[in-house]
């Protein structure tokens, strides 16, 4: 790193208390409370504070996140370690089938648009449903009650 291209001891303490917030990361670095929103916006302008930042997120985030292959091979530890519980090592063994696709996992779906769905609902909220019901009318738009969207047949019918 060229002498250039060093943070200044200030720099540094900004670049390790930001989190998205220039402002306070420059109170933190120990700028005043005066110019702290201005100096936090000039810093983030400055390539090498912003390459610094950078730097830090990504060697933070790659400490924090497990890669897929470390994933796969905890679990593959796991899976061969015989101090564990038989019941860990099926579930990495599991996991691990699972992160390979091994599974499938199927859903069957079948009726069609004339299928009702029924929802149970607590007995107080009848009050509520029928007094919606009066004031604007049933799901299918008429006042009738039915779910045909038929008023007037029914209206004839009684």
């Amino acid at each position: 790193m060229a002498a250039s291209d060093r943070l200044t001891v200030m720099q540094r303490r900004f670049v390790e208390a930001f989190d998205s917030n220039a402002t306070a990361a420059a109170l933190k670095a120990g700028y005043s409370p005066k110019t702290a929103h201005v100096q936090g916006c000039r810093l983030l302008k400055l390539d090498k504070v912003q390459a610094a930042i950078e730097a830090r997120t990504r060697s933070a985030s790659k400490k924090r996140i497990a890669t897929r292959e470390e994933r796969q091979a905890f679990w593959t530890a796991v899976i061969y370690d015989p101090s564990e519980a038989t019941r860990d090592r099926l579930r990495a063994s599991e996991l691990l089938g699972r992160s390979e696709a091994d599974f499938l996992d199927r859903t069957e779906h079948s009726g069609g648009a004339a299928d009702t769905l029924t929802v149970k609902l607590p007995e107080d909220w009848g009050s509520d449903i029928e007094a919606t019901q009066a004031e604007y009318g049933d799901a299918d738009g008429d006042a009738d009650g039915d779910a045909d969207g038929d008023a007037d047949a029914d209206a004839d019918a009684d």
